[in-house]
């Protein structure tokens, strides 16, 4: 049974309630598969593929990342820090002529473009933003722009070759590069050899770029190229003529033997020449070179060999070193340089002593990015609540940046002894992306921090010395609901026995009701009472046994129509029966309705019952019914049938009102409902209904005054499941 009421707007709340979660990782734990928290190291330049990879889980290249952070964060901060001016781009008229005409000598000035985007501010307080270190062309000293134009060196004795990739340090003879002011925001740009006689440099000469031998000659493998030259041409650069590679400063001599140019001789080595590159001349060329003298033919043309190109070379480039840089582990107690497999270079013993020369350059790389996926933030990342550790393994100065609960990352920066000497705004976070981005500039290398863990499969053992913690943040609305009951509201029952039509009191199968000891009860002897039902299910091969419980209470308005009882057979045969005021019992109405005398006794009530159940316009048989005495002084029916579930249930009894809407009787008159009772081999159940005469207060199907609860189980109870 169910009630409903309509809630006014002003009766439910819904009250959003914000959930915290706090997470920590340190060191690598945020590449685990289920953190996946990446640290992007951007860098400015031109995208090429493959070339500046970064991150732990979801590889991206640096300079998509330098450009995304750009448009969405910092597009409108590309001049200042504090954001670029506005558009205020003004006309300012120029002289007319005689009639007023323009004489285009109008002029603008002020600015053509200003802020135009929506940067994700975090709060409405100005932020100051470093991003305008990043585009300018040639950066101050300490900044990141496209071209730093800052270069640092040191110099450091050769030890000895350990193997073609090593090369060692004397031992206690390491670069000081933090007396050279060198710190993880340069890069080794390239390695120079000074002494003699040769570098321990070797080039691949087939593959690797290398400068030419000197003296070294190239033979004509083109057509002939004829010449009245007696003696061989001056000197010239190699780029007067045709040449297909990339090398630069090399210089020739154009050999002619036999009125025939046969030769090339190389004057001076260049760098940067590769086997298999060619160099074409052509007549005219020879002409504006030697224009007194006459050329015909050709042209020739002249195939550099590795033959021509000298393996030994001063300078490498650092890119080829691992990793960019000094290895501090070479040997047991020397620092040295490592090369990369790589089959464009390596190591030999040097000709004789020397030093190299390790030349940094700042490196134009962007700002440091981390990213938190959405799973670990919820809506967003808790404000004031990130923090990000590192000590650089550079200069072991150990950062500490926190965030100031308006979207700015300010630092606190200690040396090697603990001492503080450095706090200021190095970044920003954007709560609702789960995006923080480090800018600088600093002492702690913290714009370099994503390049210095490393990335996916190469992390640099650096990233032990990090951890990064912050709190989630989610919505959860709770619903409160206030429900008023006027004292006019729920005064009536919503039993379907009692207010709904026919055939709806139960039609579920194996759907029954809690029962009690019908030998215990004694009907004739209880007072007009209200009866209280409560359903249960049980579950099984249940086999009807049906009895039917009449009071001796009729009136002369209610004879005809107080009783109308719905019984359903074992074959599906359907029939109702109605109580009526002759003796026919067993007769049908003009409904089809049977009939039975109601006018009588309670007895005489269950008598004609039993006859017109047991009639031939009745079940005859397929239900059997019989007056009991063991129930309330012979007012009991009992019908039996063999059939399992709801067959032979009594579906509904009611008393027709106008319209066929079932409500309580008025107190001046009165109706008695029928007793049911279910029953199986084992269980019998019975139920008493509600009984109501007059005078009779309002019905209520809640236990309470006027109100009976009986349930005290079940007659002879043979089943344990009971």
């Amino acid at each position: 049974m169910a009630v409903y009421k309509q809630f006014n707007t002003n009766e439910v709340v819904i009250s959003p309630f914000k959930a915290n979660k706090r997470f920590r990782f340190e060191g690598s734990q945020v590449s685990s598969s289920d953190v996946q928290i990446e640290y992007y190291q951007s860098q400015q330049g031109t995208y090429l593929s493959g070339s500046f990879d970064t991150g732990f889980v979801t590889i991206q290249d640096g300079v998509n990342i330098f450009h995304s952070i750009k448009q969405l964060y910092y597009s409108n901060y590309l001049t200042s820090s504090l954001g670029d001016p506005l558009s205020t781009r003004s006309l300012v008229p120029g002289p007319r002529g005689p009639q007023g005409q323009n004489l285009g000598f109008d002029t603008y000035v002020g600015n053509v473009t200003g802020p135009n985007f929506d940067n994700f501010l975090q709060s409405s307080l100005p932020q100051d933003r470093k991003f305008a270190q990043f585009s300018a062309s040639v950066a101050p000293i300490g900044f990141a722009g496209t071209d730093t134009k800052v270069s640092e060196s040191v110099t450091v004795a050769w030890d000895s070759t350990p193997n073609s990739l090593n090369i060692t340090f004397p031992a206690g003879n390491n670069p000081d590069l933090v007396a050279a002011g060198i710190n993880d925001t340069y890069v080794l740009d390239n390695v120079t050899w000074v002494g003699t006689p040769s570098s321990p440099f070797d080039l691949d000469t087939g593959v690797a770029q290398a400068p030419f031998i000197v003296g070294a000659k190239i033979s004509n493998t083109g057509n002939v190229l004829n010449s009245n030259l007696l003696a061989n041409t001056s000197t010239a650069p190699i780029s007067n003529y045709n040449y297909t590679g990339n090398g630069t400063g090399g210089e020739i001599q154009i050999i002619t033997a036999g009125g025939v140019i046969s030769e090339i001789e190389i004057f001076t080595a260049g760098t940067g020449y590769k086997a298999g590159e060619e160099i074409e001349i052509t007549v005219a060329q020879l002409q504006a070179q030697a224009p007194l003298n006459t050329f015909s033919g050709g042209p020739a043309k002249f195939v550099i060999q590795a033959s021509d190109l000298d393996p030994r070379t001063n300078i490498i480039d650092g890119s080829l070193l691992v990793p960019n840089g000094v290895n501090p582990n070479v040997a047991t107690n020397k620092r040295g340089l490592t090369l990369r497999d790589n089959n464009l270079v390596s190591f030999v013993a040097a000709g004789g002593a020397g030093n190299f020369t390790l030349n940094y350059v700042l490196a134009p790389r962007g700002p440091s990015v981390i990213s938190i996926p959405s799973k670990l933030f919820g809506e967003r990342v808790q404000p004031s609540s990130f923090q990000l550790e590192y000590t650089s393994s550079l200069n072991f100065t150990r950062s500490i940046v926190e965030d100031d609960g308006q979207g700015n990352l300010i630092v606190t920066q200690s040396n090697v002894s603990g001492t503080p000497f450095f706090s200021g705004s190095v970044g920003q976070i954007f709560y609702s992306q789960g995006i923080a981005v480090i800018i600088g500039p600093d002492s702690g290398s913290l714009r370099e921090f994503a390049h210095n863990v490393g990335i996916k499969n190469s992390m640099n053992p650096n990233i032990v010395s990090s951890s990064i913690a912050y709190s989630s943040s989610i919505s959860i609305d709770e619903n409160q609901y206030k429900c008023v009951v006027r004292n006019n509201e729920f005064l009536n029952t919503t039993n379907p026995s009692a207010l709904g039509p026919a055939g709806e009191l139960s039609k579920s199968n194996n759907q029954l009701f809690s029962s009690f000891d019908a030998g215990i009860l004694n009907l004739a002897a209880s007072a007009n009472n209200v009866y209280a039902i409560q359903s249960r299910n049980i579950v099984g091969d249940v086999k009807a046994t049906t009895f039917y419980i009449f009071g001796d209470r009729a009136t002369t308005t209610t004879i005809g129509q107080q009783y109308i009882v719905e019984l359903e057979s074992s074959g599906g045969k359907n029939l109702q029966y109605v109580g009526y005021d002759g003796n026919e019992n067993g007769t049908l109405n003009s409904l089809g309705q049977v009939q039975f005398n109601s006018t009588g006794s309670a007895v005489g009530i269950a008598k004609g019952f039993c006859d017109a159940i047991n009639s031939s316009e009745g079940f005859n048989g397929q239900i059997s019914a019989s007056l009991q005495s063991t129930v309330s002084g012979l007012d009991t029916v009992k019908l039996t049938q063999d059939q399992a579930g709801t067959i032979g249930n009594t579906f509904g009894i009611k008393n027709p009102c106008p319209d066929e809407v079932f409500t309580p009787l008025d107190p001046d008159g009165g109706l008695t409902f029928l007793s049911i009772t279910l029953s199986s081999a084992s269980i019998c159940l019975l139920i008493v209904n509600l009984v109501i005469s007059p005078p009779a207060n309002p019905f209520n199907v809640v236990i309470g005054s006027g109100v009976t609860l009986i349930n005290v189980g079940a007659v002879n109870p043979t089943s344990p499941s009971e």
